[in-house]
């Protein structure tokens, strides 16, 4: 009797079997492993099993098949049956991702965006090969090498454009109508962690942070340095959007505000036994007043950080609930030259707080309303130091809550329906103002167009990102800070709590 399965449905299929099977296998296992620990049959049973899918795979399928893609579907599934942060980080990936702990990258230093399938230039990375070989914003880039451009997707474009350090890319551009050809060496493009250190208001400093790399303190420490010989006693931390990275940089930073040998934070887990973290020495900045800014996406070392200020009532933290990520993953080397980052303990604030949001089956359970610290996360209660009610079970609520979000989400969703963002709105419109020396610019026509339809307090909050995001691609990143903070209600309710004490 013939058989009709269709093989493409097969092995589009495949994937999925394999990792039903191996999950189901792996259950059964620890289950029987329960019962028969020192059952040697069971061991080599279940070796054999495994072994077998593989060969027969191997030898009996239909078409070519590529074992190590079956075998990364396999192990993702396997990890989403823990937890959300447990991950398995495939060998293409993984120098990118240690790229971005240790605040840096290969590259030539620009950023672009895709309009109308050409991959347009908006932004220069200062000392970067890019600017010194006289690259321009508004180039459009057509061919990288050999290799056309035209109609890739982001990740694309990025890979050609990426190399091995002191590797050479000829890139072929159009500028002002005409066809060039410049060649570029990459080079190794320093990240910096420290978005933004300036004197915000007279003896009021502001630094943001945007994640915790191996460079992160170092960086911190020089720029609250430079703010204390400009005179500040005050200090704005921005965490906003910061999603965490290295324990012992956020450690190193809590130190400088924390008097004494006071407990930071400390991790435990069924394999980790417990380590504490303390300060170890005398702060730059143990006096001054502090206030501490959070959002829905400031996680783990950020939620350290944080944690620790607020258990000791060193800060007052303002914004909105942080994310709520209390576990710590480790990231361990594979023979294939993947990595598995693996949860191995949680960590909890000084008086015993942990901040981990639920998930069941690998999914963490959103909020369904910030605003409200009822929203069922209400754990167990705790006290501050002067005996501040603090809750575990769901990140770091805010001393003082401030909805940051409505002219955001109403501003963007607005683009969004017209097919655009902000990036774009912005890049059409410093192209059409090229020449222009201030930042007052008008926008295209195709686009103001748009902005008569909108209230007149949105029309200004998005015209303020638009001149931002604008003062960016001229100025970069602390530019871009100093202009959205003028109108950052966040930013400016710190203001006025550090001027009123």
């Amino acid at each position: 009797m013939s058989m009709n399965n269709n093989p493409s449905k097969l092995k589009s299929w495949l994937p999925i079997w394999v990792s039903l099977s191996l999950i189901v296998g792996m259950f059964l296992g620890f289950k029987m492993r329960d019962n028969f620990p020192d059952s040697p049959f069971f061991v080599r049973q279940q070796k054999s099993v495994l072994r077998e899918v593989e060969q027969l795979i191997k030898k009996r399928y239909v078409d070519e098949v590529d074992m190590s893609r079956i075998g990364d579907t396999a192990i993702a599934a396997v990890l989403s049956m823990l937890d959300p942060h447990s991950v398995y980080i495939p060998a293409q990936e993984v120098d990118a991702i240690n790229d971005d702990i240790h605040g840096q990258f290969v590259g030539i230093g620009i950023e672009f965006l895709i309009l109308k399938d050409t991959v347009n230039l908006i932004r220069l990375m200062p000392g970067s090969p890019a600017e010194k070989v006289g690259l321009q914003i508004g180039d459009k880039l057509i061919m990288a090498g050999q290799k056309s451009l035209i109609g890739m997707s982001e990740d694309s474009v990025r890979s050609y454009i990426k190399g091995e350090e002191n590797s050479q890319v000829t890139l072929t551009l159009i500028r002002g109508g005409n066809i060039k050809k410049i060649e570029i060496k990459r080079g190794r493009i320093p990240v910096t962690s420290i978005d933004a250190a300036y004197v915000i208001e007279k003896s009021t400093g502001y630094i943001r942070i945007s994640k915790f790399s191996t460079e992160t303190y170092r960086e911190f420490m020089t720029a609250l340095m430079t703010l204390k010989k400009q005179g500040i006693n005050k200090l704005i931390l921005d965490l906003r959007g910061n999603s965490g990275g290295i324990l012992n940089e956020a450690v190193e930073i809590a130190d400088e505000f924390l008097t004494g040998d006071k407990l930071i934070t400390y991790t435990e887990g069924k394999h980790q036994p417990k380590k504490e973290y303390r300060c170890k020495r005398e702060g730059q900045f143990e006096k001054g007043e502090l206030v501490v800014l959070s959002d829905e996406e400031s996680a783990s070392a950020s939620e350290i950080l944080m944690g620790a200020l607020q258990d000791w009532d060193r800060a007052t933290i303002m914004g909105s609930r942080s994310f709520g990520k209390g576990l710590v993953q480790e990231q361990y080397d594979l023979s294939n030259r993947a990595a598995l980052r693996l949860t191995v303990a949680r960590y909890y604030t000084p008086v015993g707080r942990s901040i981990q949001r639920s998930y069941q089956n690998g999914h963490a359970a959103y909020y369904e309303n910030q605003n409200d610290i009822t929203d069922t996360i209400k754990g167990k209660a705790f006290r501050s130091a002067n005996g501040k009610k603090l809750y575990d079970g769901g990140g770091i609520y805010p001393d003082v809550f401030i909805n940051q979000d409505s002219l955001w989400k109403a501003s963007f969703l607005f683009l969004k329906n017209h097919q655009l963002n902000i990036n774009t709105v912005s890049y059409l419109s410093l192209i059409q103002n090229q020449n222009a020396k201030s930042n007052e610019i008008n926008l295209p026509d195709s686009i103001s167009s748009f902005f008569s339809k909108l209230p007149e307090n949105e029309k200004k909050y998005l015209s303020g990102m638009i001149k931002a995001n604008l003062v960016r691609m001229r100025e970069g990143t602390e530019a871009y800070h100093k202009q959205c903070n003028q109108f950052d209600p966040v930013v400016n309710s710190a203001l006025v709590k550090l001027n009123h004490n």
